[in-house]
């Protein structure tokens, strides 16, 4: 687990506000898990907003099946899957569950509306917002579309969605606007 993803919102020592949902120092970890969490593992409820890449870009392993990389699915399955019987969790309470993400799901469905007040980017490239400019990294920011050069002009009269998050998952602002 300690190689995986997980380990940071699901370790005693590197969560900074403890663990979220289950924590991988217990004795038996996966009784920790709840049985949504579980049904997640095994692959039964959806949760792709974690990312699922496909293992020839992921050193092997596989996050699209199960909800926890492996690199041998049919195993991983088994286990979890036995885990659920133990516990008496069926596919069909599994199917009536949210798919997994929190913050991040949310974000995957949310529906922006029109910003508030003057928040959007001027004809100059300002970004409405806090001072920043469009298509110029802050100082300590990265670009990642795209991943070189510059951002495409923006085209007076289209509608654009700001999106400014603090980390990957806490959105500060998220609004659509129209482009003078």
């Amino acid at each position: 687990m300690a190689a995986s993803a997980c380990v940071c919102c699901h370790s005693t020592e590197v969560s900074p506000r403890g663990p979220s949902g289950w924590y991988m120092e217990a004795p038996v970890w996966t009784d920790t898990v709840p049985d949504a969490g579980l049904a997640m593992l095994a692959g039964w409820v959806d949760s792709a907003s974690f990312g699922a890449f496909p293992p020839e870009e992921n050193n092997g392993f596989d996050r699209h099946t199960t909800g926890l990389p492996t690199t041998d699915i049919p195993r991983m399955q088994a286990f979890l899957e036995s885990l659920l019987r133990e516990r008496g969790v069926t596919r069909e309470e599994a199917a009536a569950l949210t798919p997994f993400g929190g913050p991040i799901y949310t974000q995957s469905i949310f529906e922006p509306s029109a910003c508030a007040g003057e928040e959007g980017v001027r004809a100059s490239g300002e970004v409405i917002w806090s001072g920043l400019r469009y298509g110029e990294p802050a100082p300590g920011t990265v670009q990642r579309i795209p991943a070189e050069g510059a951002a495409p002009a923006l085209v007076s009269g289209e509608r654009y969605y700001l999106y400014v998050l603090r980390d990957i998952g806490v959105p500060i602002t998220r609004c659509l606007f129209t482009a003078p």
